[in-house]
């Protein structure tokens, strides 16, 4: 289906009108289409990890005005509706799922750099103890910044996605919104 024809679907199913004069905040969840990117720093006792994860699956609720909700889905598809499009607006993670942790710096220190950071371990509950001239340092390090991840605290994260696979809302003044790719009639849920 051509982007032009999704525009006038998924506003079909819409009160425009009522919507472009509305400042009513719309609490609406997205399912996101492509996998969700999260930056984050994690720390604990004096260890920072600045790292990526890539989630397969993800869920956010954005606060959105009504008329800015129906601006965005008279730009583009929503599919292609992406965080940059939804910066602006609140958000609250509603869940993320199967990912994959991806290291980039233990305490300032980039992750290809083993000894640097084994050295700048030591002392701290995730110092590794190298027993075996053959130990593989790099597993080691990805073992204790797992556990630093999995116990740290999260001072800073960061979402990206590039598009959506389904946008809904259910309010009292301005109704129910459903609309996934599939692009088909369907009743809220």
């Amino acid at each position: 289906m051509e982007n032009s024809k999704k525009i006038k679907f998924q506003l079909s199913k819409l009160d425009v009108q009522l919507f472009e004069n509305s400042d009513k905040i719309i609490e609406v969840t997205v399912v996101i289409g492509s996998g969700v990117g999260e930056k984050l720093n994690v720390g604990d006792n004096d260890v920072d990890l600045d790292c990526d994860m890539d989630w397969d699956t993800g869920s956010f609720l954005y606060e959105i005005p009504a008329k800015e909700l129906v601006g965005l889905l008279t730009n583009k598809p929503f599919e292609d509706l992406n965080s940059e499009d939804l910066s602006d607006f609140d958000s609250e993670l509603i869940e993320v799922a199967d990912g994959n942790l991806n290291y980039n710096q233990v305490n300032g220190i980039d992750i290809d750099n083993a000894d640097e950071i084994i050295e700048s371990l030591k002392d701290t509950p995730y110092e590794i103890d190298l027993e075996n001239d053959g130990d593989d340092k790099a597993q080691l390090i990805e073992d204790q910044m797992y556990d630093l991840y999995r116990n740290g605290d999260i001072y800073d994260s960061e979402y990206s996605f590039s598009s959506l696979f389904s946008l809904k809302f259910d309010d009292d003044e301005l109704g129910s919104y459903f609309v996934d790719w599939h692009y088909k009639e369907e009743s809220s849920s």
